[in-house]
C-alpha cells in the first residue's frame, strides 16, 4: 500500500514471506485513523505503519485506483505496475466501489480503465482442470492481482 497524506510517501507491506500469489482468494482490510496505517490478510497478518508528518485528511481529488492507475500520469505517482488476477468485494467506508465503478463505466461519470466485469477462467480453474492464458483475437493491454477486498 503506497500512500502520502502530503508529508512524502509511505509504504505499508504485507508480513514478509507471506505468500499471496497461491490462486486462493485473500481478504484484506486497510484501515487509516489519522496517521496510524494497518493492513489485515486473511483477518490474521497484520502490518502497522505510522504515516510521516502531520497531516491526516485523505485527499482523493485524482480518484481512487485499484489494481492499476489506467491512463493517469502525474509524476508524483513515478511507475507503478499493475496487477494480474481477479478483485471483488471493495468497500471504501462502507461503499461498494466496483458497483459504484460498473455503474460510472455506463455512464462516463468516472474513469474505467481495462476492466473485465468476471474473472478470467485461469483463477478459478481446479489443479486438475487444463486453462489456457492465451484468447485469439483477445488483446491484453493491463494487468491485475488476485484478491478479495473487503
Amino acid at each position: 500500500v503506497r500512500i502520502n497524506l502530503g508529508a512524502g510517501e509511505a509504504v505499508l507491506s504485507s508480513t514478509p514471506g507471506l505468500s499471496l500469489n497461491d490462486l486462493l482468494w485473500h481478504e484484506l482490510e486497510l484501515h487509516r485513523t489519522d496517521a496510524d496505517l494497518t493492513l489485515v490478510i486473511d483477518g490474521i497478518h497484520d502490518t502497522y505503519l505510522n504515516i510521516p508528518g502531520r497531516f491526516f485528511e485523505l485527499n482523493v481529488k485524482y480518484g481512487v485506483f485499484i489494481g492499476g492507475v489506467g491512463g493517469f500520469s502525474e509524476l508524483f505517482l513515478g511507475n507503478i505496475p499493475n496487477f494480474r488476477g481477479c478483485i471483488d468485494d471493495v468497500l471504501f467506508n462502507g461503499h461498494d466501489i466496483l458497483k459504484m465503478a460498473a455503474a460510472s463505466s455506463l455512464t462516463d461519470e468516472h474513469n474505467v480503465f481495462s476492466v473485465t466485469w468476471n474473472c478470467s477462467d485461469e483463477f478459478e480453474a481446479l489443479s486438475n482442470q487444463p486453462i489456457s492464458f492465451v484468447d485469439k483475437g483477445k488483446r491484453y493491454d493491463a494487468d491485475i492481482i488476485a484478491f478479495h477486498l473487503c
